[in-house]
């Protein structure tokens, strides 16, 4: 029996499965650039997972926006001195598309109601091929 399991030993360890060797976890987006967005643009630098950003309106530079890159997500708040309460300030959570070159996501004022959808692509950059359902594969009628 001994003999049978000095034989055996080398067969079963060829066919045991084999764990994968863990990926190395892919590099944030770098988002640090300017923003097209359906709010104008949007000047953003990118420190690590810090973000900071300004956006003008009516010519003044004064928006700011700051928060924090989580994974594909942004969680940002924001500063609108220039705009009266409650939309002087609130937050943001964008998901970034693909390749960190777009965002979209809701952002809510400073009661916390939703205002809208927030969209912006990255200037310069080229969107990605947008995402599509193909039909289900059919089964031939040839045998």
């Amino acid at each position: 029996m001994k003999a049978l399991l000095l034989i055996l030993a080398p067969v079963l360890a060829a066919t045991a499965p084999q764990t994968a060797p863990a990926l190395p976890a892919s590099p944030p987006p770098t988002l640090t650039g300017d923003w097209d967005t359906n709010h104008g643009v949007v000047y953003l630098d990118q420190d690590g997972s810090r973000i900071t950003a300004e956006y003008d309106y009516q010519g003044k530079r004064d928006n700011r926006l700051e928060g924090v890159l989580k994974g594909n997500t942004l969680e940002l708040s924001f500063r609108q001195p220039s705009f009266a309460a409650p939309l002087d300030h609130g937050r943001a959570r964008l998901t970034l598309h693909s390749n960190g070159t777009r965002w979209e996501g809701p952002w809510y004022d400073a009661t916390g109601k939703q205002q809208g959808i927030w969209e912006g692509i990255k200037i310069g950059a080229t969107p990605e091929q947008p995402e599509r359902e193909f039909a289900p594969l059919l089964v031939s009628p040839v045998p």
